[in-house]
């Protein structure tokens, strides 16, 4: 015969192998016995019927039998079956007291449904700071919606000091694992000039990302980086092309960036009359010292360039 550890190790690979109708009849007996691997298992089978009818109450009772016994995977089916309402009556203070002891234990998913209770107030009195508490530790053991969620919280300074250097930390760490939106938040805290890029190659990555989202502070800097060479090969004529995509969007700094290239021919042919143009627009949407760069270029205008310059800005009123 087969000793019982035996018998859970066969069990829990019929199981994962799909065989779950031999991992049941393996399995429940080692779970009446106290094996609280098995009673997981058992608990999983019923809940999703798997090979057998779906049974909520007798799911219900094992996972109920593992987390009384302390194992955190039980605890947090219990805290999302409170949570959700689904195989037993909807109860959220119950959750947050299944998800709170897994989280204490270190189940990441838990400590991350903990801290977004927490944030919104479900089940628990509304607590920002105990709430960016757990998203911290959710983040620590690499959670990429919880790296978001604080990297966010330090941005804004939401529960937290403000800390642009750590929100961009978090973000790259959930950009790292395909968090779009968090590259979008990096990127944008970049274009910014309100966080450092830690790696020049990865920022590009993370900037191009938000500008080819039409994101302009994005396009902006991104074209700044290609007409500095930072992070990737310098590229003039491009970094002109992406200021004008930003200039269409309206982006101040992105036109006193185009101006500057038509003013030295960097990128596009050198056109003193269109850098004025540009100059001009960006000055119109606050950028201060794009007005003397205008004048300075105005007063070496003959009559007829200067008659050309104010048709073009015409055109764009």
């Amino acid at each position: 015969m087969m000793s019982d550890e035996a018998d859970l190790t066969a069990g829990l690979e019929a199981f994962r192998a799909g065989d779950h109708r031999t991992a049941l009849k393996m399995l429940e007996p080692l779970a009446e016995n106290g094996a609280v691997d098995a009673q997981v298992a058992v608990a999983e089978i019923y809940a999703f019927g798997l090979g057998v009818d779906r049974d909520d109450a007798a799911a219900l009772q094992w996972y109920q039998r593992a987390a009384d016994a302390g194992d955190q995977e039980a605890q947090h089916q219990l805290g999302t079956i409170y949570n959700s309402g689904t195989l037993a009556q909807l109860d959220r203070r119950e959750a947050m007291r299944w998800y709170r002891r897994a989280a204490d234990q270190g189940h990441v998913d838990s400590q991350y449904n903990l801290a977004f209770l927490y944030e919104w107030g479900t089940g628990v009195e509304h607590d920002i700071p105990e709430a960016a508490r757990w998203y911290l530790a959710a983040a620590e053991n690499g959670h990429p919606d919880a790296q978001l969620a604080i990297g966010y919280m330090y941005a804004t300074g939401n529960g937290v000091a403000q800390d642009y250097a750590a929100a961009g930390r978090w973000y790259s760490a959930a950009a790292r694992q395909d968090d779009i939106e968090a590259a979008v938040k990096l990127a944008l805290l970049l274009a910014e000039g309100k966080a450092e890029p830690e790696d020049a190659a990865e920022a590009a990555v993370w900037v191009k990302r938000a500008a080819d989202e039409g994101y302009p502070s994005a396009q902006h800097y991104y074209g700044m980086m290609l007409e500095q060479g930072f992070g990737l090969p310098r590229d003039d004529t491009a970094a002109a092309e992406w200021f004008a995509r930003a200039s269409r969007k309206q982006y101040g700094p992105a036109m006193a960036s185009l101006a500057a290239c038509y003013a030295e021919g960097r990128g596009q042919q050198k056109d003193p009359v269109e850098a004025y143009v540009w100059y001009r627009r960006a000055h119109n949407l606050g950028v201060e010292e794009a007005g003397p760069k205008a004048e300075a270029l105005k007063t070496a205008f003959t009559t007829e360039e200067e008659a050309r310059a104010e048709e073009r800005l015409a055109e764009s009123n």
